[in-house]
């Protein structure tokens, strides 16, 4: 499948989904005309950011991307924690598209930066480890590699099913 990449002043691309999103991010960088250490990621004609940048490498672009669609790319901008603060369009007319996909964008940048201060927040709780190993909650030792019984009935050598 491929999609149709808006970006510049009235340029365009066509551009196959099908592929991984960090190949995919680094072909818009090259035919963008963008340095290496730029991020980028795409956004729909909505405003809607897609965060291809978050995806892992090799993770097909088409999961989050609709064929014959049209994408603009953005700029990601990041604090030295590395926080999004910011997406810039990378887009030069349509003024009118442009202005309603800026203020799209920037909410969803203070969306990404409130979520990253909640994660920062959350305290993580430390356990003390169990001295006899696992339990359930009733105080019974856990039953998930049970050893088997001495009990078992084994067969006998040499001798046959019995028949009815």
């Amino acid at each position: 499948m491929f999609a149709n990449i808006k970006y510049g002043s009235g340029e365009s691309f066509l551009l196959n989904i099908n592929c991984g999103t960090q190949t995919l991010l680094d072909y818009i960088k090259e035919k963008c005309v963008l340095t290496k250490d730029v991020t980028v990621d795409l956004c729909d004609v909505n405003g809607c950011a897609r965060l291809l940048f978050t995806q892992g490498k090799t993770t097909n672009a088409s999961n989050y991307l609709q064929g014959r669609e049209t994408y603009i790319p953005i700029e990601v901008h990041r604090d030295e924690a590395n926080v999004v603060t910011g997406f810039t369009p990378i887009l030069e007319e349509c003024s009118e598209i442009l202005e309603y996909i800026s203020d799209k964008l920037e909410l969803q940048a203070e969306s990404l930066q409130q979520a990253a201060k909640l994660l920062v927040s959350i305290p993580t709780a430390e356990v003390p480890p169990e001295k006899s190993g696992h339990k359930l909650s009733t105080g019974r030792k856990s039953t998930i590699n049970p050893k088997p019984s001495k009990n078992v009935l084994k067969p006998k050598l040499g001798s046959s099913p019995r028949k009815k």
